[in-house]
C-alpha cells in the first residue's frame, strides 16, 4: 500500500531511534551539570579552545603566551565554579607563564610558588583542592627550569592533577581540557622525540 514503508526500513527507523534515545541518555547527566552552571561551562569551553591552541605549539615561547590566556579564563570558569583553590592557582599560573617568558631566575620561581600556597592553602577544605595547588608548583618548576620534552613532561603529570580535581567539582569543560591536554601533549612530546631522534642519526 502507498505511505506505507518497508518492514526493513521500519526496523531501521526504529533502531536509529533507539541509538538516540541511548545517546541522550547518556548525555542527560552532562546536560543537567551544564544547567547548573550555564556561564561558568560556556567559560570552560573558551579556555577548551585555547588550550588546544596552547599544547599543540611545538615553540616554547608561544606555548608560554598561550598558556597564560588560557589560565584566565580558565580561573574565571573555576571561580564561577566554586573552586577558589582552582582559580587561584590557574590565576597564579598565567601570570607564571607570562613572566617565565622573560626570565628563569630561582627568585622568581620561588616567589610564584609561595604565593601560590600562601593564597591558596587557607581556601582548602578538602583534599581534592590541594591538587590544584601542587599542579601549579610543579608547572612553576617545568616552566622556569626545564625546555622541551622535559617541561611537557612535568606539565602532564601536573594535567592528571587538573584532571582529577575536574572531574571532582563537576566541570564538563575542565574535565574535557584536562583529557585532552594529556592526548595534545603526548602527541607533541611523540612529535619531539622524533625529531631528536631523526636529528641524532642525520649527525
Amino acid at each position: 500500500m502507498e505511505g506505507i514503508p518497508p518492514v526493513s526500513q521500519v526496523g531501521s527507523l526504529h533502531r536509529g531511534n533507539m541509538g538516540i534515545d541511548v545517546l541522550m541518555s547518556a548525555l542527560e547527566p552532562l546536560r543537567q551539570l551544564y544547567l547548573q552552571h550555564p556561564v561558568a561551562q560556556s567559560l570552560g569551553m573558551v579556555a577548551l579552545i585555547t588550550g588546544f591552541l596552547a599544547f599543540a605549539q611545538k615553540d616554547d615561547l608561544r606555548l608560554k603566551q598561550f598558556l597564560s590566556a588560557y589560565c584566565a579564563v580558565i580561573g574565571l570558569h573555576f571561580l564561577l565554579m566554586g573552586s577558589y583553590p582552582g582559580a587561584i592557582s590557574a590565576w597564579v599560573s598565567g601570570t607564571r607563564a607570562w613572566a617565565s617568558r622573560r626570565t628563569n631566575s630561582l627568585v622568581w620561581m620561588f616567589a610564584f610558588m609561595l604565593i601560590n600556597i600562601v593564597l591558596v592553602v587557607p581556601g582548602i577544605t578538602a583534599w581534592i583542592f590541594v591538587l590544584p595547588l601542587f599542579a601549579a608548583c610543579l608547572g612553576t618548576w617545568a616552566l622556569f627550569r626545564e625546555k622541551g620534552m622535559r617541561m611537557r613532561f612535568m606539565m602532564m603529570i601536573g594535567t592528571v592533577c587538573w584532571l582529577t580535581h575536574n572531574m571532582a567539582i563537576g566541570s564538563i569543560g575542565g574535565t574535557i581540557i584536562e583529557s585532552s591536554f594529556l592526548l595534545i601533549n603526548a602527541s607533541t612530546l611523540y612529535r619531539l622525540w622524533r625529531e631528536q631522534k631523526t636529528s641524532v642519526v642525520v649527525k
